[in-house]
């Protein structure tokens, strides 16, 4: 196999679950934020779309009531 070396020992399995545990706390520590912003963005602008929204429909109504009267 290229690159094998038999003389090149393994590293302990409680090596791999230390690496493994730093990258996850490591990503985790990095992406949790952006993920928190992206939510809070996507909530103000459902907040506006309703606001706009309602608007809208109080304005519609507005125009069907007195259209009627």
């Amino acid at each position: 196999m290229v690159g094998y070396d038999p003389w090149v020992q393994e590293m302990p399995k409680i090596a791999y679950g230390i690496a493994g545990g730093m990258s996850g706390s490591l990503t985790r520590a990095v992406t949790q934020p952006l993920d928190v912003l992206k939510i809070r963005l996507q909530v103000v602008y459902l907040d506006h779309i309703w606001m706009c929204a309602s608007v809208s429909a109080l304005v519609l109504l507005t125009d069907l009531l007195v259209a009627v009267w």
